[in-house]
């Protein structure tokens, strides 16, 4: 999932962006500390809400305890950083977020036989029927994303201008 947060500035904001160059040593940690408690408090969105009861049920833990914040960082002249989830033993998940659909078949049946004089147990392959499985959309990555990103933006803004004063 790659939903990013960009914040941006108009060729007519030159006056800017020479300040942030002026005083990015100051401002970009403060933007990353800024980007870190953001996206951990979306991880705390997600997982306390989304994954608790308004989107998906808390089952077996796998898909909350998968959610994690990839700490923020500088890259050239960006901060990266993220908030992932729904992979490994949670694959499931991307099911649920974007939703789906893939065709399957019922192929085996177990049939009990007598050869000879010993009974057995054998699995043996029949054709089979085709069938498909749909996932509906449960997004709870994108739509927490979509609810906090103001408050985000705000977060990130409040620190980059208490960086430049």
């Amino acid at each position: 999932m790659t939903d990013m947060m960009r914040l941006t500035f108009s060729g007519s904001d030159k006056a800017v962006v020479t300040n942030l160059q002026r005083r990015l040593e100051r401002v970009m940690p403060s933007i990353v500390g800024a980007m870190n408690a953001s996206n951990t408090m979306l991880q705390a969105y997600i997982q306390g809400e989304k994954l608790s009861g308004q989107v998906l049920q808390h089952r077996s833990g796998k898909l909350f305890n998968s959610i994690r914040v990839d700490n923020a960082e500088v890259v050239g002249d960006k901060v990266e950083g993220s908030v992932a989830g729904a992979g490994g033993v949670a694959w499931y998940g991307q099911l649920h977020e974007f939703g789906g659909e893939f065709q399957a078949v019922r192929r085996s049946a177990m049939s009990f036989g007598k050869i000879g004089r010993r009974k057995r147990m054998t699995a043996q392959r029949i054709a089979g029927t085709a069938y498909t499985i749909k996932f509906p959309e449960r997004s709870f990555m994108r739509t927490a994303f979509a609810e906090m990103r103001d408050k985000m933006v705000a977060n990130i803004r409040g620190a980059m201008n208490e960086a430049m004063q």
